[in-house]
């Protein structure tokens, strides 16, 4: 039996530890691929229940500011501001009571929502956790 070559033994040797890094690293290159595919479809999730949230929370406070309105005694709520036959002083009522409702209804949809997706997943939603 004749022995391999020195040379041929080293570069044996080169190419095993060549393939033994190469799988390594292709082993960590599918955990952060995976990684970032979980957070893009994380983030997905929350765009997509905060989206949901603020509809309801808008269409919730809309009809709260038109019984509210009604209840002052304006009449029925302007259906356009922005119409010539809507009085001035209704239209920017309309408006700032529609803008304030809204905007609070929305902070406080996106903080129920992020409760409810820290108790379901264990942590703040993304980009909440920065």
């Amino acid at each position: 039996m004749t022995a391999n070559p020195p040379d041929v033994t080293r570069e044996t040797q080169a190419v095993r530890e060549a393939r033994e890094q190469l799988g390594t690293d292709l082993d960590s290159l599918s955990e952060e691929v995976e990684r970032q595919i979980g957070h893009t479809v994380e983030k997905m999730a929350w765009k997509a229940a905060t989206a949901a949230a603020g509809i309801v929370s808008g269409l919730v406070v809309r009809k709260i500011i038109e019984f509210v309105w009604k209840k002052a005694g304006r009449g029925g709520a302007p259906h356009n501001p922005a119409s010539p036959e809507t009085p001035w002083s209704d239209a920017l009522m309309w408006t700032f009571a529609t803008a304030a409702g809204v905007a609070v209804a929305r902070v406080v949809a996106e903080r129920g929502a992020a409760t409810g997706w820290q108790k379901a997943t264990g942590h703040l939603p993304p980009g909440l956790d920065d």
